[in-house]
């Protein structure tokens, strides 16, 4: 069947079915959610899967048409958790990074920080100190042209995951590469700016 489709109507069809498993099914892994929706169109995944940023722009289009109740709502109780994770931790200069902040975040979704601190026991003693219980992690990171393994502190509100990612100080000016492209970025008052 597949074969019978141009390949660009291919791509735009694989990342419509990606997007509806993303919106619908709460699926975060986009690599799943496009091998899973090229099986499901009779394409092989040796044929051109649709990049990260064209499934984003497909479950925004998606978000837009069936979710215009939910949406928006969701979108901006997330945002709103954002923002006041971000007036606690404010010492450490926060940015909001990810699905919150590019208008993709579904309900599964987690909200995305990056903190800037000489060191992630920094981070650690005060969230210690404040009483709030963390599980710490990692991931990989292009900064400076290099990749790094990057400390994450997960905290919880309520039902949801909010990651601290611990960059140096020395990175802020250098975003985070994710998809290829540098990782758009928010700070506490442009994030408030996205409530009005």
């Amino acid at each position: 069947m597949s074969r019978d489709i141009p390949s660009r109507l291919l791509r735009e069809a694989i990342a419509q079915a990606a997007a509806r498993m993303i919106a619908e099914d709460g699926l975060n892994d986009y690599g799943l959610a496009k091998r899973k929706a090229a099986r499901m169109l009779g394409a092989s995944e040796r044929q051109q899967l649709p990049n990260n940023d064209e499934i984003d722009a497909a479950v925004r289009a998606y978000r837009e048409v069936f979710q215009t109740e939910s949406h928006p709502e969701l979108l901006r109780e997330l945002r709103e958790i954002a923002v006041e994770v971000m007036e606690r931790m404010a010492s450490y200069r926060p940015q909001l990074t990810g699905s919150v902040l590019n208008g993709t975040a579904g309900p599964e979704s987690d909200i995305n920080l990056l903190l800037f601190a000489d060191s992630d026991k920094d981070v650690e003693i005060d969230l210690l100190n404040r009483g709030i219980p963390f599980e710490t992690g990692e991931r990989k990171r292009t900064l400076r042209g290099e990749v790094r393994r990057v400390p994450v502190l997960s905290v919880f509100v309520d039902d949801t995951v909010v990651n601290l990612e611990v960059l140096e100080p020395r990175d802020r000016n250098d975003r985070p590469r994710q998809n290829g492209h540098r990782a758009e970025r928010a700070d506490v008052d442009s994030v408030r700016a996205l409530l009005d």
